[in-house]
Order: C-alpha cells, then structure tokens, then sequence
C-alpha cells in the first residue's frame, strides 16, 4: 500500500464551509475533491494558464503585463539584440519605458523571480530564463536567429570573436561580427547596406586577427536574398540619343513597398531607355540598375565608347534634340555647316539606333 502525505490548504471558515457543501454536492469528501481538481489541474493546466500574467502586443512583440504588491503595472518582454536575448522590464507611464530598476526589486514574487534570471548571465537555452518566459507566457525564441545547417560552425567561429564589453578597435571588430552574422540569418533577409558596409571593413582591413573568417562569412552571404529597410540612392548618367537630350536619372531601390525582391520599381523607372554611361563604381545596387536597364533596352558605353559615340552617332542626336546635357568632359562634336544641312534630309550612320529597331521588330 502507497503511503499518501497530507497538504495542508489554509481556507477562511466561510470558504471552508461553502467548499465542503460543494463536495458533497458531487457526491465526494472535500479532500477527494481537492486531489481530484488538483490531478485535473496538472493533466490540463487550465487554471495555470489562466494565472500567467495579460499578453499586450507592444511596437516589438508580445508583452506580459504584470503587477507588483502594490497594484502598480510593469510590462515585461523578450527582447533581443543582436545575438543575444535580453529580458526587459519596461514602465508603461515612462517614456520608451525606461526607468530605474531598483525601484521595483522586492516588489513581489513574480518580480523577484525575473530578477533572479537578469541578474546573472543567461542565454537562448538557460533553463531559469526559459522557465520564466513561459511562466510570463513569452516566446524565449522570439526573433531567435536562426542559420542554414551548413552555416553552423562559421557562426560559431564569428560568436568566438564577440567580446561583450569592448571598446576601440574591438567594438569595431564586434559591429562586423554581428553584421556578418545577421547577413547569414535565414529567419530575416540581409539587409543591403550591412551587407556594403562589411564589404568595406574587409577591403580595409585594419584588426589585428586574421580576416580569413570574417571573409568566409561574408562569401556565403545569399546576394539574392538581400534586401533594404530604407532606400537605396543611385545615379545614371543618358547622353543625348533618340529618347531625349540626355540627363542624370536618380534611381532608388527599395523606395516603394511594391517594389521587386531586388529593389527595382517598374512603376517609376520602366520608361528609362535610350544610351548611358556605364558607371565608374560598380556596388551591388548599381549592378541590379544597370542589369534592369539593359532588360529594358538601355545600352550602355565605358567612358572611350561614349567619346567615340558622342563624335559620330551621338553628335547627331544631339544636333537633333537641339540642346543636350551630357557629364562634365564629355561634350558631341558640333557639325559642320555641311553636316548640318545634310543631317536635316538624310541621317547619318545610326548603329546603335538601329540595333534598337530590331531589339523591338524581335520583341514583337
């Protein structure tokens, strides 16, 4: 025979009374009925769940709204930063919910219980801080970065590298770290300008540790997924051709929401045609421009091919167009008397108008 051990349930002689009726109500002893809710309770938790604290959803996620002895509320939420998850304790009545923590310690249970978890080191896996996200009923992965398998042990070379109380140089070096490891995130898309910004910091290399992992990393960043939370400014220079008297096209990507995985907005700059200067730089977004403008016909010249074009071809279409605009040292020839009363009955040579011709006759 199982020995049993007696729990001890303090109640006031009223609700005492009014639960004993109740048992025999249902035909039981108050004790067997407490065991009963009790084995119900641990089977479905329904009343646990009825316990933990309000979900809100704040700006950055679900928060657990909670309150000390005294009535007054904290809300209390996951969030993370970078690769770590940091649990936050947030005043409703402050601004940005900032405010003095050792106001509130001691304030109840529940608050002691999260203090117990901030005040030492945790991490995504700790199981007193995974323990109490889902006593708050907090998602302790919320935002958890998440890596293709094959990315695993580059991520952790780059986690060895992070030091979280550095300055100087060593903050430097943490700033590409977490840059490279959100560029390999696959729970997010790589942001554009990390992505630029940690091509530079390898192209300059200036720390005193071997950059052979930090390129690694950056290699196995997916170009394709890239994306931006803010637009992308580029610029395209058209000389002067059959489409107009040329000018300088200011190009954004990602400047709509509509716009196409890489950034291009067919609705503002699918009339671009004509003939431009290929561009000195090349970055990632000026390839996805000038990719996208010769998809729509665009032809493009390095700096001898416009000289030469701007002599023959080009000098025409800006005869043409009557006025021109072209990049500082780059100006069409001027016809001569002759030309310009031959130009006026019959063109000259127009390659690259013609190959234009037919891209069309071909389309259609």
């Amino acid at each position: 025979m199982k020995k049993t051990a007696q729990l001890l349930v303090k109640m006031s002689p009223d609700l005492r009374e009014a639960f004993h009726n109740y048992a025999l109500r249902h035909g039981r002893s108050a004790s067997a009925l407490i065991r009963h809710l009790m084995e119900d309770e641990m089977r479905n938790a329904r009343m646990i769940d009825m316990l933990k604290p309000k979900l809100l959803e704040g700006q950055c996620g679900p928060v657990a709204e909670i309150f000390d002895d005294k009535g007054k509320a904290y809300h209390v939420k996951v969030m993370p930063y970078r690769t770590q998850t940091i649990l936050h304790i947030l005043d409703p009545g402050c601004e940005n919910g900032i405010f003095d923590l050792s106001k509130v310690r001691g304030g109840s249970t529940l608050l002691n219980k999260i203090f117990s978890v901030i005040d030492t080191a945790y991490d995504w896996n700790t199981p007193s801080y995974r323990q109490i996200c889902q006593e708050l009923g907090l998602d302790p992965d919320f935002n958890r970065p998440t890596y293709k398998e094959a990315d695993k042990p580059l991520v952790a070379n780059l986690e060895r590298h992070i030091k979280w109380d550095a300055g100087g140089e060593d903050m430097r070096l943490n700033e590409l770290t977490f840059d490279l490891l959100d560029l390999l995130r696959t729970d997010q898309y790589p942001e554009f300008y990390a992505f630029i910004k940690s091509k530079q910091s390898l192209d300059h290399w200036s720390f005193k540790v071997s950059k052979s992992v930090f390129e690694n990393a950056f290699n196995r960043v997916d170009q394709y997924r890239i994306r931006s939370s803010q637009p992308v400014f580029t610029s395209i220079d058209f000389l002067p051709s059959w489409e107009g008297r040329g000018y300088s096209a200011s190009i954004d990507l990602w400047s709509l929401s509509t716009c196409a995985s890489d950034g291009w907005v067919p609705q503002k700059y699918g009339h671009l045609k004509g003939v431009a200067l290929k561009p000195m730089r090349f970055d990632l977004a000026i390839e996805t421009v000038v990719r996208r403008l010769k998809d729509q016909g665009v032809v493009f010249l390095t700096d001898i091919e416009a000289r030469d074009y701007l002599n023959e071809e080009g000098a025409y279409w800006a005869f043409q167009q009557r006025s021109w605009q072209c990049p500082n040292g780059l100006q069409p020839r001027l016809p001569s008397a002759a030309e310009k009363l031959l130009w006026r009955i019959k063109h000259p040579a127009t390659p690259l108008y013609d190959q234009h011709i037919k891209r069309i006759q071909i389309q259609h």
